[in-house]
């Protein structure tokens, strides 16, 4: 859901021209995105027909600028694995620090099993959180590039 929203949001401009690509510590890959996910981002006018899962790659997370988790064993696991990325690996909740004041405050919860309306929430959460990221999103990318978020 947030891959879709942000790449939906995000216009690009002369000095940014973002993309976000979906991936998960635990995926599996190949797996489409769950008929409840398609129905509550339809009724936002957009589809992830076409998504599929894959899990986090060593690839990927050199070419990324900067890495969004939705919960902070996420953020940990991805500490564990890729030390090396700790200044661009941020949870959504909190994008703007690695600060972690309240660990369950700034999980974003995983809906999946729910209903619909489980569904729903989530995705007027992440909307909300996308939204910041995006107004916020060259300051926060300049942090990581300085503090040695992209690997060269």
């Amino acid at each position: 859901m947030a891959e879709k929203l942000f790449n939906y949001w995000q216009p690009g401009t002369d000095s940014i021209n973002a993309r976000a690509c979906s991936a998960g510590v635990s995926a599996v890959e190949g797996v489409p995105a769950t008929g409840e996910t398609r129905k509550v981002l339809e009724e936002k006018g957009l589809s992830v027909e076409h998504h599929r899962s894959r899990p986090v790659t060593d690839e990927l997370v050199k070419d990324s600028h900067l890495i969004v988790v939705m919960t902070f064993p996420h953020q940990e696991t991805l500490y564990q694995r890729y030390p090396e990325a700790y200044n661009k690996i941020r949870i959504l909740k909190n994008i703007n620090s690695h600060q972690r004041e309240d660990l369950e405050s700034q999980d974003i919860k995983d809906p999946f099993g729910g209903n619909l309306e489980e569904y729903r929430r989530t995705l007027q959460e992440i909307e909300k959180h996308i939204k910041k990221l995006i107004e916020n999103l060259e300051d926060i990318l300049k942090a990581a590039e300085e503090n040695g978020g992209r690997n060269k």
